[in-house]
């Protein structure tokens, strides 16, 4: 042994030398024997569990409080484009009108511009005087049905009222008169009856 590592070794040298390998040894140790899942909340020091400690993308939208995940939504974006319009759906049911139409009232003679196939026509009441309109059906209608018509116009500010069983027409047919103020107005109308 050299002589100068010799004045050297003492009594306390040696015992902290060995005390160091047996503190290195003894934590190796432990790391190496201790039981798989032995080590859970409990035993974690609050806040041991830190953001370099975490896998990137093993946290779940839960493990975040409520205050924080309402900071991960992004600004909204921009609309998308219109998508294709969809397949047309099944026709519908039959509906309940006994009968229906829309009428061009404004040319000398009116005439249907669209009904149901029982309406038959449309005329001017008698005398042709101007807003009486007569629509004929097949077969002509009950009059407990022609009672319960509705008419309406496009021209709502010229024409402020609507009568329907204009006596102008027959049995059987519907009336319908035009007017403002009293004077009978030529237009077109729609009518529906129950």
């Amino acid at each position: 042994m050299p002589a100068g590592l010799r004045t050297r070794l003492t009594y306390a040298n040696v015992m902290a030398t060995v005390a160091v390998f047996i503190a290195l040894g003894g934590s190796s140790y432990a790391a190496l024997k201790l039981p798989k899942g032995s080590v859970g909340p409990a035993q974690l020091r609050k806040n041991a569990v830190t953001s370099p400690k975490v896998k990137p993308g093993s946290l779940l939208v839960s493990d975040f409080r409520r205050s924080q995940r309402s900071r991960l939504r992004g600004p909204q974006g921009s609309a998308g484009q219109q998508g294709p319009a969809g397949a047309p759906g099944p026709p519908g049911a039959a509906g309940t009108a006994t009968a229906y139409g829309r009428i061009s009232g404004f040319s000398p003679t009116p005439t249907i511009a669209s009904a149901s196939p029982n309406v038959s026509g449309v005329k001017r009441g008698l005398f042709a005087l101007a807003g009486r309109f007569c629509v004929t059906f097949d077969p002509p209608l009950p009059a407990e049905r022609l009672k319960a018509a509705v008419a309406t116009t496009y021209y709502g500010p010229n024409y402020p009222s609507i009568a329907v069983q204009e006596i102008y027409c027959a049995a059987g047919e519907l009336g319908v008169l035009l007017h403002n103020s009293g004077t009978g107005q030529n237009g077109d109308f729609n009518f529906i009856v129950p």
